[in-house]
């Protein structure tokens, strides 16, 4: 027994493993991930004994099993985004859930960043707040509230909330608590040098982990995916090099913040990887 549930004998560590990888497979994790965390190659799916493992940071491997144990947890509150249609605002998706769905709307908490913009027109200095991300709002909510906002946002042509894979049958894409924490703070420290937009396409993995110790983003501990030639003025010895932050938020999708960081502020935590 244990906390209260009563197992059978048949329910084997290999049964269990086997759910960790079909749940694993729909979150769109690797299969050199999975075989790079599972202790043993279930019967249920024995080509992945023909699969070299990946080489895994601690920090991403963490990030892997916080995604799983998240999914498998429905009736808890977990991070989502959503995509909103062009000319429609978070105040727009606001009001309609409000007053069409009240209860679910209550039990969501939204994260739709601002910034104050300030701009001259003519003679005159304008301020106004805008978006950081216009068309992209995270909410945390329980997934059994999630369909009702998706189903009327999408019914209204308004919005529609991520999923896993690009199907109408596939589950919706939980963010996991570190990845949505992370962004968070970087999107607290934005300045105008630093560019937010959402991509479908994510950098190859490298697996090295670093440490930016200088600089807005000082004390981000990450993995280094790629190395891409894309600089601010790349030829200029006083500019750092632009480096790129991504955020899975679905199987195609991620968010992407580009800041430049120089070179001397990236220090590497593996130490048995060269950084170059």
């Amino acid at each position: 027994m244990t906390r209260g549930i009563h197992l059978s004998r048949q329910f084997s560590p290999s049964s269990v493993i086997a759910l960790w990888v079909a749940m694993a497979r729909m979150a769109d994790i690797t299969l050199p991930e999975i075989c790079a965390i599972i202790p043993e190659v279930p019967g249920e799916f024995p080509y992945l004994s023909l699969v070299t493992p990946a080489v895994l940071s601690p920090e991403r491997t963490d990030t892997i099993k916080m995604t799983i144990a998240e999914a498998f947890l429905p009736s808890s509150d977990h991070w989502y985004a959503m995509k909103l249609r062009r000319g429609i605002s978070f105040s727009d998706i606001s009001s309609i859930l409000s007053g069409t769905i009240p209860d679910a709307y209550e039990a969501a908490s939204f994260f739709y960043p601002e910034r104050e913009s300030v701009k001259k027109i003519g003679k005159r200095i304008v301020r106004e707040t805008v978006p950081v991300i216009p068309d992209i709002v995270f909410l945390r909510i329980q997934q059994r509230h999630l369909a009702d906002i998706d189903r009327t946002l999408r019914h209204a042509g308004m919005a529609w909330v991520f999923r896993m894979t690009n199907t109408p049958d596939s589950e919706y894409s939980i963010i996991d608590n570190a990845s949505m924490l992370t962004f968070e703070r970087a999107v607290g420290l934005l300045t105008p040098d630093m560019k937010v937009e959402l991509t479908d396409r994510a950098p190859l993995s490298i697996g090295r982990e670093v440490c930016i110790t200088g600089g807005v983003l000082a004390g981000y501990r990450g993995i280094i995916y790629d190395i891409k030639p894309t600089t601010i003025h790349q030829h200029s010895d006083n500019q750092p090099t632009t480096r790129q932050i991504y955020m899975r938020i679905s199987s195609s999708d991620f968010m992407k913040i580009e800041v430049a960081v120089d070179e001397e502020f990236i220090e590497p935590l593996l130490s048995d990887t060269k950084y170059s």
